[in-house]
């Protein structure tokens, strides 16, 4: 059974695309901690590769080696597309505001901004499978 948080890479489709598309047009960002588990698709291909060579079973929690911020994401994004974007925390109180405004809005800000991550020892097994970093991740989608 395989149980991945958000899967990204070249061509995906669904939430990374809005955030990429952000990135790339928006001169500012809010700077939000929040945690987020995610999976590049090479880690993932990477844990299939390694569950098959070695014949096991079970289920899995894959996700990338560290948590991703959203503002860090979307400032890497920007970089490597040569977008300059700022983050900055002056913006949160709008981030703040729109969580608690009924209906879609809020919704669409907890997913952006919420803390959405599985705890990292569930996605540890005896073999490596985080073998892309983020940034390297977001180079090669974005590349």
């Amino acid at each position: 059974v395989l149980r991945p948080p958000m899967i990204y890479g070249k061509g995906s489709k669904g939430n990374y695309q809005t955030l990429a598309k952000m990135a790339k047009k928006l001169p500012v960002f809010p700077n939000v901690s929040n945690e987020r588990s995610m999976l590049y698709i090479e880690n993932l291909c990477e844990l299939l590769a390694q569950v098959m060579i070695r014949g096991q079973g079970g289920i899995f929690w894959p996700q990338n080696g560290q948590y991703t911020k959203t503002s860090e994401m979307v400032r890497i994004i920007g970089q490597v597309s040569g977008h300059r974007i700022a983050v900055s925390k002056a913006l949160n109180w709008m981030v703040g505001l729109a969580a608690h405004i009924p209906g879609k809005i809020s919704g669409l800000a907890n997913k952006a901004f919420g803390s959405l991550s599985y705890d990292q020892s569930m996605s540890t097994y005896d073999f490596k499978y985080q073998v892309i970093d983020l940034r390297t991740s977001i180079e090669r989608t974005e590349g």
